[in-house]
């Protein structure tokens, strides 16, 4: 998912048990031609890092920087709406340098 948001120069990617999955490319949101998330891709693809699901579950909301490959920079807002789980993941537009969580390669 992350590599079809470089690849793509999506700005946003929405994520939503029960639905496609949404791009912002060129400030418009577009359906994905991935599957519909199922919950055991919510449990994996939603989820917070572990040091903060005490805080995901006392408030519903948490957010986290993630390094995907050397240069790919994004930021994960992971929230609840309407008792169902909503991750928005946002290309980042500065230089981080601690606290990554790293999704993968990017290769």
């Amino acid at each position: 998912m992350l590599q079809t948001m470089v690849n793509q120069n999506a700005s946003e990617a929405w994520l939503v048990t029960g639905r496609s999955l949404m791009f912002r490319v060129g400030g418009q949101l577009r359906e994905a031609v991935e599957p519909v998330l199922t919950e055991e891709d919510a449990e994996i693809i939603l989820a917070p890092k572990p040091e903060l699901a005490g805080t995901f579950e006392k408030t519903g909301l948490v957010e986290f920087p993630v390094r995907f490959g050397p240069e790919a920079l994004f930021d994960v807002t992971v929230m609840t709406v309407c008792g169902m789980p909503l991750t928005v993941i946002r290309r980042a537009r500065r230089e981080k340098k601690t606290g990554f969580f790293n999704w993968g390669s990017g290769r």
